[in-house]
C-alpha cells in the first residue's frame, strides 16, 4: 500500500493534464477474440479518448474471424465513435474466435455499424488511406495481436493515398511502434508465432522505433474483478465481456492476465515511471516463431518491471472501468425478469438482473424441469409449473419470491401439462392453460391462488388472464389458423378477435394482456412455406387497430409487458422445432440452449430488439415468458 498513493497520483495527475497536451494519434491493431484481453485495452485506449490524451484514427483486426469487425464497431459505437474506420484482413489470417462465446453477445446486445467483415474494408487500405493524411513522424501503432497487417503493410506499392511504398510510408508517418509482442529474452509468444512469416518480416524490415511489452509483463498482472464487481457500472460491454469469461477458467480467479493493456499503457505514458527498458532488437530464431534477443544491435526496446505489480493492476482496473458520457442503461433496465436457464443441467426459474447481469436460481430443484414462471401482481410470490410430481405431470405451484416456501397448488395426472399460470390482478386466483394428450384436449382454466379445485373456463390453449381478472385471451386452433379469442373468467361471452388472412402452419400466438388491460400481444405468421416466419404484434383488447411490432424474419415468440406497458420481451429462434414432435422430443432432451435468447422492444417501434443477456444465452428451450418486475 506505500506505493498505491504515489504512483496512483501521478496516474491522475497525468489524467488531469491530458487537455492541456496535444493528442497521440494511434492507430489500434488487435486480434480482439481469441484471448479477451483485447477488450480491457481498447476501453482503455477509448478512455484515454475521452480524457483528450488520444486521437483514435482506426482499430483494424488482425484476425479474420466471423464477428471480429462487428466486435470492433460495438465497442467503438459504445464509446461514442462509430465512425472510426475499421479494417480487417482480405487475404490470409488467422481466424481464432473466442473460446468463451462473448463475442456473439457483444454483437446481440451492443448496437454497431458494421454487421459483418464483408462491410469492413481491407486492414491495409485503411492503414495506407489513414498514415497518408497525418503529419510526418506523428502516428504510433499500437499492435496486441499478430502482425499480419504489418507485414502486408511493409510490402504494398503506392497507390491513390500515397506515391510511397509501404515502408517508405511508415518510414515517413509513424513515430513508434508499441507491440505486445515476444517473451524476453527469449521464448515463443502467441502473438507472434501464430502468424511467424509476418512477424519474420515486421521485426526484420520495420523502419522506426519499437517498444515490446513481452509475455512476462502482462502475465503478472490480474485485471477484471473490479469491473464485474462494480455494482455502478451499467450495461458496459467490457464488463459483460469479462463476466462472462472469468468464472470459465480457474486460473482468472484473481482476474485475467492484462497483456494487452500495458502496451496501451506505455504507448500513451511511456515506460516511465512504469517499467525499465532494455535495448536491442527482437529476432526470429526459427520457423515455428519462437524469439531470441540481438543486445548488439538497436531499433527495438523491451519492458522490464520497475514498479509494483499491484499499481499497476489498479491503473488498468481503473481505466478499464471508464464510462462513456453517453452510456445508455440495457434494455429492461431497473426491472428483473423471470426467466428458464439449463445452465444447471435442468430447466430452473431465474431471476435476473440485465443491469448487473445476476441471475438467481429460485427452484433448484435437479433433475426436475421448472418453466412458465410468473410474478404476483405485489413481486412477492412467483406461480411456476413442474414435473417434480411423482408422475412427472407438470402441475401449477407457487413459492415465494426469493424461491422459498414452494406448494403445490394443482394435482393433474400424467400425462397433463399445465402451462402459462399467471396470477389475476388481486393476487387471489391464477389462470393457466391445461393440455391433456389422453383425452386430446386443450383448455384455459382456474383455480384458488392457495390451492382449491381446478374449473374449466374454455376450451383454450396459451391462456392468459387481464389485469382486471375479469377476461381471458387465448388462442384455438380453427380449421388451419390460431385466431385469438376472448372469453370471460366464467366462460361467458366468447368473442373472436382475429382473422388471420393466411394459414398459420407454425402454430404460436401467446396473447397476453398489456398492464391497463387495453391492449394484447401475440403472435402472428407472417410469409409461407420456407419464408414463414412468427411476428409479434399488437391490438387493441376488442381486436381493432392491430399493427406489426417486429420484423426479424425468424421465430418470435412468448411476448411479456413491460410493468409501463411500453415494452415487450419476447423469445427468439430461427427453428420452429415444436412443429416436429420426434424433434421437439430430441431437443428437449437435450436441452440444448443457445437457441431462444430474450430480447426487448418497444411498442412503438421507436427502435430495434435488443437482447437481455444475463443468462448468456443459456436460456431453456420452452415458451416460458420472459416476465418483468420492477425492482
Amino acid at each position: 500500500m506505500r506505493y498505491l498513493l504515489p504512483f496512483l497520483f501521478l496516474f491522475l495527475v497525468n489524467q488531469a493534464n491530458a487537455q492541456a497536451q496535444s493528442k497521440i494519434p494511434i492507430i489500434f491493431d488487435t486480434d480482439i477474440g481469441p484471448d479477451y484481453d483485447d477488450i480491457g485495452a481498447i476501453t482503455m485506449l477509448h478512455a484515454f479518448s475521452d480524457s483528450g490524451r488520444v486521437n483514435i484514427l482506426a482499430t483494424v483486426a488482425s484476425c479474420a474471424y466471423p464477428r471480429v469487425a462487428p466486435v470492433l464497431s460495438v465497442m467503438n459505437t459504445y464509446f461514442g465513435r462509430p465512425d472510426i474506420p475499421i479494417g480487417v484482413p482480405k487475404g490470409k489470417a488467422v481466424t481464432d474466435a473466442d473460446v468463451q462465446h462473448w463475442s456473439d453477445t457483444l454483437v446481440a446486445r451492443y448496437p454497431h455499424t458494421i454487421r459483418s467483415n464483408n462491410e469492413a474494408p481491407d486492414a491495409v487500405q485503411v492503414y495506407r488511406r489513414v498514415l497518408a493524411a497525418q503529419p510526418d513522424g506523428s502516428v504510433t501503432i499500437v499492435t496486441v495481436g499478430f502482425l499480419t497487417n504489418l507485414a502486408n503493410l511493409l510490402q504494398t506499392k503506392g497507390d491513390q493515398y500515397s506515391k510511397l511504398n509501404g515502408r517508405e510510408l511508415v518510414a515517413r508517418k509513424v513515430k513508434q511502434l508499441v507491440s505486445m509482442a515476444g517473451k524476453f529474452p527469449t521464448g515463443d509468444e502467441y502473438n507472434v508465432y501464430k502468424d511467424a512469416v509476418a512477424s519474420k518480416v515486421v521485426f526484420g524490415e520495420w523502419p522506426t522505433p519499437v517498444l515490446l511489452s513481452g509475455f512476462e509483463i502482462g502475465e503478472k498482472i490480474k485485471s477484471g474483478i473490479p469491473l464485474i464487481q462494480n455494482g455502478g457500472i451499467r450495461h458496459s460491454p467490457a464488463q459483460d465481456v469479462f463476466r462472462i469469461s472469468i468464472p470459465l477458467d480457474k486460473n482468472d480467479k484473481d482476474g485475467r492476465m492484462s497483456w494487452d493493456q500495458t502496451a496501451v499503457l506505455v504507448a500513451v505514458y511511456g515506460p516511465e515511471p512504469y517499467y525499465n527498458t532494455v535495448s536491442g532488437r527482437l529476432t526470429i530464431t526459427d520457423d515455428k516463431g519462437t524469439n531470441g534477443w540481438d543486445a548488439t544491435k538497436t531499433g527495438h526496446r523491451y519492458l522490464v518491471q520497475k514498479a509494483p505489480v499491484g499499481e499497476v493492476a489498479g491503473i488498468i482496473n481503473h481505466l478499464m472501468m471508464h464510462q462513456p458520457r453517453t452510456a445508455t442503461p440495457p434494455p429492461g433496465a431497473g426491472h428483473e425478469f423471470l426467466m428458464t436457464s439449463v445452465r444447471t443441467g435442468d430447466t430452473e426459474v431465474f431471476a435476473t438482473d440485465p443491469e448487473t447481469g445476476t441471475a438467481r436460481n429460485l427452484t433448484r430443484s435437479p433433475f426436475t424441469d421448472e418453466r412458465y414462471a410468473s410474478w404476483s401482481p405485489d413481486g412477492k410470490q412467483v406461480t411456476f409449473t413442474s414435473n417434480r410430481t411423482p408422475d412427472g405431470a407438470f402441475n401449477v405451484f407457487v413459492m415465494d419470491a426469493d424461491g422459498s416456501n414452494v406448494r403445490q397448488i394443482t394435482f393433474e395426472k400424467a400425462p397433463a401439462v399445465c402451462y402459462y399460470p399467471v396470477f389475476t390482478g388481486d393476487g387471489k386466483t391464477i389462470v393457466f392453460s391445461l393440455a391433456n394428450d389422453a383425452v386430446g384436449k386443450a383448455i384455459a382454466a382456474r383455480v384458488p391462488a392457495n390451492g382449491g379445485p381446478v374449473r374449466e373456463i374454455a376450451d383454450a390453449r396459451d391462456a392468459h388472464v387481464s389485469p382486471d381478472g375479469q377476461r381471458v385471451v387465448f388462442t384455438l386452433k380453427k380449421g388451419n389458423n390460431f385466431p385469438v379469442f376472448v372469453v370471460n373468467i366464467d366462460g361467458t361471452n366468447l368473442q373472436q378477435l382475429t382473422t388471420p388472412d393466411q394459414p398459420n402452419d407454425l402454430g404460436a400466438v401467446g396473447p397476453v394482456f398489456s398492464p391497463d388491460g387495453k391492449q394484447i400481444a401475440y403472435v402472428n405468421q407472417v410469409g409461407q412455406g420456407a419464408a414463414a416466419a412468427l411476428e409479434l404484434f399488437v391490438m387493441d383488447s376488442d381486436g381493432k387497430n392491430s399493427r406489426q411490432i417486429t420484423r426479424l424474419g425468424q421465430m418470435s415468440t412468448s411476448p411479456a409487458w413491460s410493468p409501463d406497458g411500453r415494452s415487450l420481451s419476447f423469445r427468439l429462434t430461427d427453428n420452429a422445432f415444436w412443429r416436429d414432435a420426434t424433434l421437439r422430443e430430441k431437443t428437449y432432451l437435450e436441452k440444448r440452449a443457445d437457441k431462444r435468447p430474450v430480447y426487448v422492444v418497444p411498442v412503438d417501434g421507436s427502435s430495434a430488439p435488443e437482447v437481455v443477456e444475463p443468462l448468456r444465452y443459456q436460456c431453456g428451450i420452452d415458451g416460458s415468458r420472459a416476465n418483468w418486475w420492477k425492482k
